[in-house]
């Protein structure tokens, strides 16, 4: 029986947000859209939810719209060297263990599984995350539907697991800090909260089974 491990990646793998880093990056290769994207960004802050993500994924699909993937390897590799600042270690060196135990440990991120995966390409991790269309290694602005968001989790490790599985499988824990990925944490035997004592309080009313990862 093989054992899944789903982590989210923003603000649980990581110590803080890294969409900041991203789009800062990106912009290292598309300075011209400077003025495109800090609209974004303001509409970014003035949203919640899932709308939080579609404009986001407005300011990164301007940022590589029209460019091919090898590109913006020098920003995908500033983007790496920015996040491994926020690496939670304590969490990854779980993580590292469970993979050397046989366990397959599965990053789920709203954010673009093309930079997230670079980002942790020396790590023996899978990742899934929203999808931007490329054709003949050419990006497009498009995201493929649904974003990797919220119930949007669900809809792409059901892919994944179908496309890389042959043999049985039991996700045994999911980590997260937001309600937001509420159904993807109900997936699993035990749940992680990763938050603040503060935040505590909110969350637990939604999973009586959950354990808590104190930051």
């Amino acid at each position: 029986m093989k054992g899944l491990i789903l982590v989210d990646f923003d603000n649980t793998l990581t110590s803080k947000d890294t969409t900041r880093a991203l789009l800062f990056s990106l912009l290292k290769s598309k300075p011209l859209s400077c003025y495109r994207v800090f609209s974004y960004c303001i509409k970014m802050k003035k949203s919640v939810g899932s709308d939080i993500q579609l404009w986001k994924n407005q300011a990164i699909g301007e940022l590589i719209c029209g460019k091919f993937c090898d590109k913006i390897l020098d920003s995908l590799n500033l983007y790496r060297r920015i996040v491994k600042r926020y690496m939670r270690r304590d969490i990854l060196s779980r993580l590292l263990m469970y993979a050397k135990e046989g366990k397959e440990v599965i990053i789920v991120t709203a954010s673009p599984r093309f930079a997230v995966s670079h980002c942790l390409s020396e790590y023996p991790f899978s990742v899934i995350g929203t999808e931007f269309m490329v054709e003949n290694n050419l990006f497009f602005r498009k995201t493929l539907d649904p974003i990797c968001f919220g119930e949007g989790k669900i809809h792409w490790i059901s892919k994944w697991v179908n496309e890389n599985l042959t043999e049985p499988f039991t996700f045994l824990e999911s980590w997260s800090d937001e309600l937001s990925d509420l159904p993807m944490m109900q997936l699993s035997q035990k749940k992680f909260w990763v938050c603040t004592e503060k935040k505590k309080k909110d969350l637990k009313a939604s999973l009586s089974d959950a354990e808590y990862f104190l930051c």
